[in-house]
């Protein structure tokens, strides 16, 4: 398994495969599979997540739920430092 500064977490998969041959004999493959999942700053993630906030306020005002939502968008935003 490779790890690296750059790529923190790393999954790796393996899939079991049957494979028949012409002779009709079983042959067992195994694959690794690796996924690379970049670091995140948690500060990244909670810009992220007031961008998102105010994307669904605004759509609420074009909906007209506008009261309906606010409230509780308040209330999360406020929670977010």
């Amino acid at each position: 398994m490779m790890k690296s500064a750059t790529h923190p977490i790393v999954v790796c998969k393996k899939i079991h495969d049957t494979v028949f041959t012409k002779d009709k004999e079983k042959i067992r493959e195994t694959k690794t599979v690796q996924y690379y999942l970049p670091s995140f700053h948690f500060k990244s993630i909670l810009k992220f997540l007031e961008i998102l906030l105010l994307i669904l306020i605004v759509a609420a005002i074009i909906a007209g739920k506008k009261e309906e939502v606010a409230p509780i968008m308040n209330f999360i935003l406020e929670q977010l430092p």
